[in-house]
């Protein structure tokens, strides 16, 4: 018996290698193709944030703001000065396919580029036809990796902001690609190399386990056939793992009987406590979550979503603050729930969050429909709702403090009179 346990043991370690690297082998192409549609897929992804940043400047502008110019300078300073997935840039080109800006290239503005695409194109009409006939779309050319003079393979997702006839690219080197599938596959061929080196020396270390285990079979099956001799134990030999093994089966024999009534009784207490304890710790669980709904639902600060400008989502306690209902306040734009004087810092600290730098709490004034005034401490911060970026906003009202902090002030005022 212990030969078949050996056997079935070493086949089925040889069975489980053999499928991994069979997997390995047929599975690594389309493992392969895998990372670099995600490659592709999170390309696409980034445009999404300076896209984003020359919405809200266009918004500055269309409030009269800032001037055209100004909105569009500091916008292309923005997008610019951004980075993803350590060294990768954003750059911007016309409706004519001709560069706006280049973050390590600036020498390039206003140029029409003569570097070829691999469809046979030109770059700037490739560029210039995908925004004008779908809006957005890829394309594959060789260009200069930033910090070197190597040339390498890029694949870029270019895509337009009408507004301004605008197209915003952002591209990944394929060399990238190609060295995170070569560290994929490290992984993967490492994992596979350690799963061959555990199941041999799991093999040998069973191979030694069983051939002294045999000999306490040996005597157990000889023991079992004479039933006439109840009293009968295993003879301890040695002070091995056997001879410990020996001395314990003749322990449980001599109380097994005695106990086991016992035993049984005891397990079966302990599993019904175990199910009433199951049972009300699921009733409680239900209770906490139930709970916790309700505390969500019944949240006095104020929490509204926003994308572009226009509000998503929002919560009971800004619903009622406002004054409106539900549907005056969805796909409305923000900025028209507050002062006038307030609109203009609460577009630019939009901006300044999305730019990814720390924005502390500031204030802003809130009226309802009947007019009444509420003042408000505001924090916000970057999301993805729905699977597109948005801007999360949260209102405390601070109405009281203020005007309780006002008559502190005045009597204090009157005491030093």
């Amino acid at each position: 018996m212990l030969r078949k346990i050996f056997s079935k043991i070493l086949f089925s370690s040889i069975i489980c290698s053999l499928i991994f690297l069979i997997l390995l082998a047929f599975g690594w192409g389309s493992f392969s193709n895998w990372i670099e549609n995600d490659e592709y897929k999170e390309t696409r992804q980034f445009t999404a944030t300076p896209l984003e940043i020359l919405n809200q400047y266009s918004k500055l502008n269309q409030n009269g703001i800032i001037p055209f110019e100004e909105a569009q300078k500091r916008a292309k300073e923005a997008v610019l000065s951004l980075r993803y997935k350590e060294n990768n840039y954003y750059w911007l080109a016309d409706l004519q396919g001709h560069l706006i800006a280049h973050p390590f290239k600036p020498e390039l503005a206003g140029k029409t580029l003569t570097v070829k695409t691999l469809n046979g194109k030109l770059f700037s009409e490739e560029v210039a036809e995908i925004a004008k006939t779908k809006g957005e779309g890829f394309l594959r050319y060789r260009w200069t990796k930033p910090g070197s003079d190597k040339i390498a393979e890029k694949i870029s997702y270019v895509k337009i902001f009408p507004k301004w006839g605008w197209i915003v690219g952002a591209g990944v080197y394929l060399d990238d690609v190609e060295a995170t599938k070569r560290k994929a596959f490290g992984y993967i061929a490492g994992i596979a190399a350690l799963m061959i080196t555990f199941a041999a020396i799991f093999v040998k270390l069973t191979s030694s386990f069983l051939k002294p285990l045999k000999t306490a079979t040996n005597t157990l099956k000889k023991l079992a056939e004479n039933d006439n001799e109840p009293n009968k134990r295993i003879e301890i030999e040695g002070d091995d793992e056997i001879g410990e093994l020996a001395k314990w089966f003749n322990v449980f024999m001599d109380k097994t009987i005695e106990k086991h009534t016992s035993a049984l009784m005891e397990k079966q207490k302990t599993l019904q406590l175990t199910k009433d304890e199951l049972a009300e710790f699921n009733e409680k669980l239900g209770e906490s979550a139930e709970s916790y709904r309700l505390l969500i639902a019944q949240l006095p600060d104020m929490v509204a979503v926003h994308k572009d400008g226009r509000i998503l989502y929002c919560n009971q306690a800004f619903i009622e603050a406002s004054q409106r209902e539900i549907e005056e306040i969805l796909d409305s734009e923000i900025t028209g729930f507050f002062e006038e004087k307030g609109k203009e810092s609460l577009l630019q600290k939009t901006i300044a969050t999305l730019e990814g730098k720390d924005v502390p709490n500031y204030e802003l004034v809130m009226e309802s429909k009947s007019g009444q005034r509420r003042q408000l401490l505001v924090k916000g911060a970057a999301i993805d709702y729905d699977g597109a970026p948005a801007f999360l906003m949260l209102f405390k009202d601070v109405t009281e403090h203020k005007a309780l902090e006002s008559q502190l002030a005045q009597a204090q005022k009157l005491e030093s009179i």
